[in-house]
């Protein structure tokens, strides 16, 4: 087992604001009307929204795909990471997958994706735990992980997803659970479509902070200020919900992001290993 590393308690910190869901923006929609009455104050105009599809989240808003994912794929992505094929996963293991995308979480960070899935002492995760994970639909940083290694098959370039490796995948999977062959090209298409609209900045390749932020259903930094600025306005609370709620953000979400606002000030900023370098993301987990 590695030692601990040195980290600073803003972490642990950043792991209880983690826990409450998150919520991101629709393109380019502006503050929508109030539907009864007028706000008590001049609306701040919405923040334009970062390139990249609706938020989804697992338990909703996630291809069929994943949810139907049969337990043959669960394996061959399990055994993707049991790389000494003991027959569980564990820390050294999970941190080796994230090197191989240059994701480089702490320690104590590779701790909590394994007790989000396991209760086990010596941090391993048993397949009938990692089976559990993918069938629930959990919506985890190893989950996210699972996905993305899921259609990680490029044969030159690994850590890359493209749209013939997400076609590839949805073709294998969808042939073993038997689809009609009727509708099978329409849904292998559509699947894909799906999983390629994470693709942030339209470049063909999706990365694994596109599926994190849109799987863990990120709010962007412009959106926790946009929020701040109407709250000191005076802009009433419902309006507020109602803007959040039209451009993508879940009402228990939006609520919670308000009345954190109103207690805390304008939100500090949350930093993953999924951000590498760039620390622009407050992280909340449903």
């Amino acid at each position: 087992m590695p030692e601990e590393d040195d980290e600073d308690e803003s972490l642990t910190e950043q792991q209880k604001a983690a826990k409450g869901g998150a919520g991101k923006a629709k393109q380019s929609v502006k503050s929508p009307k109030a539907t009864t009455g007028a706000p008590s104050a001049q609306p701040a105009e919405t923040p334009a929204k970062p390139k990249g599809p609706t938020a989804a989240t697992f338990v909703d808003d996630q291809p069929d795909a994943l949810q139907a994912e049969p337990i043959i794929q669960s394996l061959r992505i399990f055994n993707i990471f049991d790389i000494d094929k003991n027959g569980k996963i564990d820390l050294n293991e999970v941190k080796v997958i994230c090197k191989s995308l240059s994701l480089h979480p702490t320690v104590r960070e590779l701790k909590g994706m394994i007790n989000e899935v396991s209760d086990s002492e010596d941090f391993t995760i048993r397949f009938e735990q990692f089976r559990a994970m993918r069938v629930l639909n959990k919506p985890c940083e190893l989950n996210v992980l699972a996905e993305y290694k899921k259609f990680d098959i490029h044969k030159l370039q690994r850590g890359v997803v493209t749209r013939d490796c997400v076609r590839k995948v949805f073709r294998a999977e969808l042939m073993e659970m038997k689809h009609d062959p009727a509708t099978f090209a329409a849904e292998v298409d559509r699947r894909t479509a799906a999983i390629m609209a994470y693709d942030s900045d339209g470049d063909g390749v999706v990365t694994f902070k596109d599926f994190y932020d849109n799987i863990l259903r990120r709010v962007p930094q412009e959106w926790l200020q946009w929020i701040h600025q109407n709250l000191k306005k005076g802009v009433r609370e419902d309006f507020i919900r109602m803007s959040l709620e039209m451009n993508g953000v879940d009402s228990q979400l939006a609520n919670n992001l308000i009345q954190r606002t109103k207690r805390e000030g304008l939100l500090q900023l949350g930093k993953t290993f999924a951000d590498s370098s760039k620390g622009y993301i407050y992280v909340m987990k449903a």
